[in-house]
């Protein structure tokens, strides 16, 4: 059962008004370098953090270790997916971790469908996809697209996720 919902303030910032704040906060310079930032706030610290990047729209979200299962995540990923179709970006993209449960259910939750999976030797990852309702048609061209990324993107988007899952 999830945890009573830390109160703060959602904050939607293109990286820049952030800052400062995020100098402490892991995968900082991930979130630094976001065309759309959302963070959630309690008490002048950022527990967790959703933003979008990279031509790819790639997503990085997360939410800081004390935190989990208590709804922070549903909020971000809910804000950030509202704010990307504002302002006409018309599809995201993430990497995750096969074993990373908690995360797949929630990018289930919100419509993303599986594009193809990367292994990197030891683990297994998951490059998923959501796009708006007008660009669903391209869906499977896109998935032919991404299933030929350089491993170089790849590779370090799985860089930076070690150790968390």
């Amino acid at each position: 059962m999830p945890n009573e919902l830390v109160m703060g303030e959602l904050v939607i910032s293109d990286g820049n008004e952030l800052r400062d704040r995020l100098q402490n906060f892991p995968w900082a310079d991930q979130f630094l370098r976001s065309k759309i930032l959302v963070a959630y706030i309690n008490n002048n610290e950022i527990i967790g953090a959703c933003g979008i990047r990279r031509r790819l729209n790639y997503l990085t979200i997360l939410v800081k270790d004390g935190y989990h299962n208590q709804g922070i995540g549903k909020l971000l990923l809910e804000r950030l997916i509202n704010v990307t179709r504002i302002k006409g970006i018309d599809f995201i993209t993430l990497i995750t971790s096969f074993s990373n449960h908690n995360a797949l259910h929630l990018f289930y939750k919100f419509g993303f469908k599986d594009l193809t999976w990367y292994s990197d030797g030891n683990k297994k990852y998951l490059i998923m996809f959501l796009a708006s309702s007008a660009y669903e048609p391209n869906f499977y061209l896109l998935r032919i697209i991404l299933s030929m990324l350089p491993k170089k993107i790849i590779s370090e988007t799985i860089e930076i996720m070690k150790g968390r899952f």
